[in-house]
């Protein structure tokens, strides 16, 4: 496989200093509110992969007990960072128990969450210097430049490598499998590029399930290099064994606890949930461009995809075709599932971003060869301003909002300044942690039951309660008054029901006979100090 002739000189020269001021800015905007929240715990999935890390260290039992995503290689790595860290503070003398550890976590795991944030921004940061690669061995330096300049700056990347999640490592483990492919494309068709590339995509798939989609781009490898050779069908015996061993080394309880696993995945793949449920496949086909990917690459950018799709078509490089088959099935694929996120189109980005940085170029290159060589380049840069600018902007206003006070912290301190201690509330998610010993706790029962429970707050390990459950569940109004709550704490299942109103008619009608039952006593408001969060209201119960 050839590059592509790269004449310019200027990009050529200083590419290694624009790699690094490259680098430089994707790893600032990542920096930017990755403290986001702490102490406090607002992004709900962070929590969910922490505790079962915290099992793991506390009982020194390695089964994970879930296999939800199943987010196997973060858990296993946060275990092994949060030991490395013991390790050391034991030995200086910070930590003089396993106990001790333990209770930092308990009553403040900033630090502990701050460190799978930065795993995190590292991953991403990775994927722009392998973007670069790849680029430059696909096509020339350019094209690698302006493919890791995109994926730097894509809002939707630089947003979930701020949070302890597996959303940025499970792009960079299909990156590096993607590198062996085009290895294997290179007539370099050697076994052990099979291994390494089906291996990585075990790795990635113990990461997030989805990862599965790329086998295709592996067998297309092979395809598009021996055709339909019969001989060379070891490598694709080869390839499965690889891809399950890596599976089975960074996950291998999903083979040991399979009943859990099918719990587990059916819980994942349960047919609503409250602002995600899919619409079918055409509507969701539509929605992931009309929302995540035009956001993500605004409209100009979308229009050079498809210019780059055809370029596929008239050019018929089959190193196109097999950059774009990842991005192509994995869309279809999210689109059939019963739920739709934004977030699930992070694994497209890096791909995407080549065939646009390759778009720029191709274009710039006609208009070279037709007028004369700055013309070129000034349009380059011409076509990264209309789409980064826009991009930029989302991308401070986003550290901005992150790095400011939250709704849920602003409240917390005016419920413990303003309620009196030992009060009895009522709350859902998406209101303020408190410290477990200022309130009585009351939610509604997880169990669907519809009735209030009280939280026994002695059992709870960690120093600050963390609220759940929906108080829309709530059979009966009168349970208020029967538990003699006196505040009743909404977070934003509310409002966001209200915008399915048509949808969700009874939760709607139980929220606002809830809110009859008290009296408004505060209402968040955001200003230049409280920049994110949820709406949280409280009412003052009428006894």
């Amino acid at each position: 496989m050839k590059s592509l002739k790269d004449d310019n000189l200027i990009l050529n020269r200083y590419s290694k200093p624009i790699l690094i001021v490259i680098l430089s800015i994707g790893l600032l905007l990542r920096l930017y509110g990755i403290n986001f929240g702490l102490p406090y715990l607002y992004n709900p999935d962070e929590p969910n992969r922490m505790r079962v890390v915290f099992r793991i260290l506390s009982t020194q039992d390695i089964n994970p007990h879930w296999f939800g995503h199943p987010a196997t290689t973060v858990i296993y790595l946060l275990v092994l960072s949060y030991g490395l860290m013991f390790v050391g503070g034991r030995l200086l003398g910070v930590f003089n128990s396993s106990e001790d550890f333990l209770e930092l976590y308990r009553q403040d795991p900033s630090i502990f969450y701050l460190i799978g944030r930065l795993w995190s921004a590292f991953f991403g940061v990775a994927t722009i210097l392998l973007v670069y690669v790849i680029a430059t061995k696909m096509f020339n330096k350019t094209v690698g430049l302006i493919s890791a300049f995109l994926v730097a700056i894509i809002p939707l990347h630089v947003e979930f490598s701020k949070f302890a999640r597996m959303d940025t490592l499970m792009p960079l483990l299909l990156l590096i499998s993607f590198y062996y492919c085009l290895k294997i494309f290179d007539n370099q068709d050697q076994l052990l590029n099979y291994i390494k590339a089906s291996f990585l995509v075990g790795l990635a798939i113990a990461t997030k399930y989805p990862a599965i989609v790329f086998v295709f781009t592996i067998i297309l490898a092979y395809f598009l290099t021996k055709g339909w050779q019969v001989k060379g069908y070891l490598k694709i015996v080869s390839s499965i064994i690889a891809c399950t061993g890596g599976v089975f080394m960074a996950s291998p309880f999903l083979f040991f606890d399979f009943n859990q696993v099918l719990i587990d995945v059916t819980q994942e793949n349960r047919s609503s949930h409250l602002g995600a449920t899919g619409e079918g496949f055409i509507h969701d086909l539509i929605w992931y461009f009309q929302q995540p990917l035009t956001q993500s690459f605004t409209i100009f950018g979308i229009f050079l995809l498809g210019l780059g799709f055809f370029f596929l078509l008239i050019l018929r490089q089959e190193k196109l075709l097999l950059l774009i088959s990842f991005p192509s099935l994995f869309l279809l694929f999210i689109s059939l599932l019963n739920l739709r996120w934004e977030r699930w189109i992070i694994p497209m980005i890096p791909f995407l971003c080549i065939l646009i940085a390759y778009t720029i170029y191709q274009v710039s290159k006609s208009m070279e060869l037709n007028f004369n060589y700055p013309l070129g380049l000034i349009l380059i840069f011409a076509m990264l301003a209309s789409i980064s600018t826009p991009l930029l902007h989302q991308d401070i206003r986003q550290g901005y909002r992150m790095s400011g006070v939250d709704t849920r912290t602003f409240t917390r301190e005016w419920m413990l300044n303003n309620l009196p201690q030992n009060s009895s509330i009522l709350v859902e998610d998406y209101t303020p942690q408190l410290p477990k010993t200022s309130f009585q706790f009351f939610r509604v029962d997880r169990n669907q039951t519809g009735l209030i429970k009280k939280v026994n707050t002695e059992r709870l390990s960690h120093a600050t309660f963390y609220p759940s459950g929906k108080i829309g569940n709530l059979k009966n109004v009168e349970e208020i008054q029967k538990n003699k709550i006196e505040y009743i704490v909404l977070g934003n299942y509310y409002d966001r029901y209200l915008l399915k109103r048509e949808k969700y008619p009874k939760m709607v009608n139980r929220y606002e006979k809830i809110i009859e039952s008290g009296e408004l006593i505060y209402k968040t408001q955001k200003d230049n100090k409280v920049r994110t969060g949820p709406i949280i209201r409280i009412y003052k119960v009428s006894q």
